[in-house]
């Protein structure tokens, strides 16, 4: 594997240098025109109108600018300051890399007719003065204010940037069961808006924590965290609504499902409706520990799973499906010794650890062929645990000491990527960099090789709701700059606020 990489690196740098001369040959680059704006003591308002001449503008492709990286054309622009520091109309077709000297970190994300336009606080530092110029604007002959900072050089338009938004338990949304249409409007707004101004671009909203669905379905009942009971009246469309007022904000909403969970230990079979699934034919389940989970081997289960899926698609424009790792239940031990007694008399010959492996990776790969078939622009990721398997245990595991993914739940994440049934994968990595046994970057570089040139984006969850926000800002740096990085998702809402 680490061949491979450093062919590939070879690759890019001839890539690089081809481009660099011909951008030089045919006369690409421009010159920018670095006016300095008034001081705000002079009463002097800034330029407020900025556009392109006829030429195509150049935008970087990755890296920084001045690190001599691919550069290429894109759609000519025009920006208008609508509101000094603060307000930005983007008026055609791109976004422009601008970098600035000092510039603060942008806090806040905007989007105009479905555009990126990033922009920081306003403060002392950022504020247009004399002494204060744009280190670099491109493809443009004017100049910008240092406050309005556009798009970080760093990060590709295609980055995920997504936040979990959890209803199982009440922990996000909604607040509690219950809870009035415009209640519940009134929550999902705040979402978006929220989500909007810290800068995320997708939202992984759990539509079935537990057999059950926020959202208009045939299959599964109404669920007890959005009814006052399972089953109950829907007050609202919560996904359709989310989706609408999302769409509308630039925000892309993955429909996040626990396809197996039924019922915590906590709760008893009285919190299901007669018209669950696992109410009908308690056939379809096994008990572990207390708690109810379908059962993986049974071809019903699949089965409801896939129609599940394939309603939400038909119904509902989601940007994306999402699994989390919630599979096979932890410390299984006989539960399932019916079906593998049956697939043992069928011929089959796989341990019983490989058989249950098999059952998740036959529904994965049946998922993703149901997602691309419904809705070819559809995504379908997993978040899995963030330890795959440790070395100890596997020579091609990470070198950690954590729970391990294969083993535990029976989550076999690789073969996933090796079969191609993802776009992409969301490890959940959620320790520090000087975590003793399960070190931040170990895994981080961990994933990076394993899903290397499989087309599967990284895109790894962090957690704000045990770190600091120091930490989550270095492991997002850490991760831009790996080979596959196509993001990050934050768990979770109620901590992004």
């Amino acid at each position: 594997m680490q061949g491979k990489r450093k062919l590939a690196g070879c690759f890019m740098v001839l890539m690089v240098l081809v481009a660099l001369v011909f951008a030089m040959q045919n006369g690409l680059f421009q010159s920018v025109e670095a006016t300095q704006f008034p001081s705000e003591e002079s009463g002097q308002t800034p330029q407020s109108l900025i556009s392109t001449t006829t030429e195509a503008v150049l935008l970087p492709v990755g890296g920084t600018p001045s690190a001599g990286v691919i550069w290429q054309t894109a759609p000519l622009v025009t920006y208008k300051e609508t509101k000094p520091d603060v307000t930005v109309t983007l008026t055609s077709e791109a976004v422009v890399d601008v970098m600035a000297p000092q510039a603060p970190r942008p806090l806040v994300t905007e989007f105009y007719d479905a555009y990126e336009v990033v922009m920081p606080s306003v403060s002392e530092t950022s504020k247009p003065s004399a002494n204060k110029t744009p280190a670099l604007v491109t493809g443009f002959t004017g100049t910008l204010p240092l406050s309005l900072p556009l798009a970080s050089p760093n990060v590709s338009e295609e980055e995920m940037r997504a936040v979990y938004v959890a209803s199982a338990y009440n922990l996000d949304f909604p607040s509690k069961p219950g809870l009035s249409k415009a209640q519940l409007q009134k929550e999902l707004d705040e979402i978006v808006q929220n989500a909007l101004s810290c800068g995320m671009n997708t939202i992984f909203f759990q539509v079935r924590p537990a057999s059950d669905a926020l959202y208009r379905s045939s299959l599964f009942p109404t669920s007890r965290y959005l009814a006052e009971s399972e089953g109950g009246a829907l007050a609202l469309d919560v996904l359709g609504y989310l989706i609408e007022k999302a769409h509308a904000k630039g925000i892309k909403v993955h429909a996040w499902i626990n396809p197996f969970r039924v019922r915590s230990a906590s709760e008893s079979d009285a919190v299901l409706s007669k018209t669950n699934p696992a109410k009908i034919d308690p056939n379809l389940t096994f008990t572990v520990e207390g708690a109810v989970y379908y059962n993986p081997a049974l071809v019903a289960v699949q089965d409801l799973i896939l129609q599940g899926v394939r309603e939400i698609l038909t119904h509902y424009d989601v940007d994306g499906i999402l699994f989390d790792d919630y599979f096979y239940p932890e410390n299984m031990k006989s539960e399932d010794a019916a079906s593998y007694a049956a697939y043992l008399k069928s011929g089959g010959t796989l341990a019983l650890g490989d058989f249950r492996r098999q059952n998740i990776n036959l529904l994965i790969e049946r998922v993703y062929r149901t997602v691309k078939s419904e809705k070819k622009n559809c995504l379908f990721g997993v978040a899995p645990r963030g330890v795959w398997r440790n070395a100890s245990e596997d020579p091609l595991g990470s070198n950690t000491r954590g729970g391990a993914a294969y083993d535990a739940i029976f989550c076999d994440a690789l073969a996933w990527v090796n079969g191609g049934y993802l776009d992409y994968l969301s490890p959940q990595i959620y320790w520090s960099f000087d975590h003793k046994s399960a070190p931040f970057a170990t895994l981080a570089d961990w994933w990076d090789n394993a899903l290397f040139g499989s087309g599967v984006k990284l895109c790894v969850s962090l957690a704000v709701y045990s770190l600091s926000d120091t930490e989550i800002e270095r492991q997002k740096e850490y991760l831009a700059k790996l080979e596959e990085y196509g993001g990050f998702a934050l768990y979770r809402y109620r901590y992004l606020t």
